[in-house]
């Protein structure tokens, strides 16, 4: 064993400078070369490993927290449907009262043509009367609050009719009696009664009658 690390000695002190050179270059990357093989290359691909399972939890990552975005944007739209839903439902049933109201309201309403007709057949009826004027007002447009919700307004057309009668009081007081008897609402907006000959008198009596626009009831402003 000696021998041979002699003679390995010897040949290398018979090298030149620069084949020793070479010679340990070579012995370095020799050594390097194992080194890699046994130690360096398994903790290399220990390394890339690592690194492939780390971007699998990350794209894992995103993929759940995308996830719970869009159920969390989901449940917030469901709550804003059921919310919508709700609102609508009171719409409706707002609507509908309005409509129920509207309808009642218009079975006990007469238009103002009608209502020159009556007043003309009371009198007819009546021979102790006479009608001294008769004069009808153009139609007014009103708006106020609805009775069932405060969110809406109801539309009217007023229209007013106004006539002066000369008779007894008798005669007189039946007649507005009759008026207040008929089964349309015929509302009262001005009485005036003098008495010029006893027993005759004048009365000049202003009447109106108010009928629901339909399609007009809107939200107030």
């Amino acid at each position: 064993m000696m021998s041979v690390a002699t003679n390995m000695n010897a040949k290398y002190n018979a090298l030149a400078f620069r084949e020793r050179v070479l010679l340990l270059l070579l012995s370095c990357c020799i050594v390097f070369f194992i080194w890699y093989l046994f130690w360096g290359y398994p903790s290399s691909n220990n390394i890339d490993v690592a690194n492939k399972k780390r971007e699998k939890l990350l794209t894992l990552s995103e993929s759940i927290v995308s996830k719970y975005d869009f159920s969390e944007e989901q449940q917030a739209a469901e709550r804003n449907k059921v919310i919508i839903d709700k609102r609508m439902s009171s719409v409706r049933s707002k609507l509908t009262l309005i409509d129920d109201e509207i309808t009642q309201f218009n079975e006990k309403t007469i238009p103002i043509g009608e209502v020159v007709l009556l007043l003309r057949d009371l009198l007819t009826a009546n021979n102790q009367l006479s009608l001294e004027s008769l004069k009808v007002y153009p139609s007014e447009l009103i708006k106020e609050k609805s009775n069932n919700n405060e969110e809406f307004e109801d539309a009217f057309e007023k229209s007013m009719i106004s006539l002066t009668l000369k008779g007894t009081y008798s005669s007189i007081f039946d007649y507005l009696k009759k008026i207040e008897a008929l089964e349309w609402s015929v509302f009262w907006e001005d009485v005036e009664y003098s008495v010029d000959q006893y027993p005759v008198a004048k009365v000049t009596i202003q009447l109106y009658t108010l009928s629901i626009i339909e399609g007009d009831y809107y939200a107030a402003h």
